[in-house]
């Protein structure tokens, strides 16, 4: 299936990019986007090899991301701090 096919190949391109990332922090605010769609394809690929990269690519992103934990700030908290 040509779908499956181009779900595996963006599954390898997810699982090459978070082998090069360093910090953590640099996933994080992709994962609320890539995370659910490579999980949905470790769920939804027959293929058994296409799934298997999808599991290898998913299993990466966790790895990749780490206990990182995403804080936002605020234009205010950002003045401050750059005041001190």
């Amino acid at each position: 299936d040509k779908s499956e096919e181009v779900k595996r190949t963006c599954c390898l391109i997810v699982d090459n990019m978070c082998k090069l990332v360093e910090d953590p922090a640099e996933v994080l605010p992709l994962m609320p986007r890539l995370e659910p769609l490579v999980k949905s394809a470790t769920e939804k690929i027959s293929d058994p090899e296409a799934r298997g990269m999808a599991d290898r690519a998913y299993n990466t992103l966790k790895k990749a991301a780490g206990d990182a934990v995403l804080q936002r700030v605020t234009a205010e908290e950002a003045m401050k701090q750059m005041k001190e």
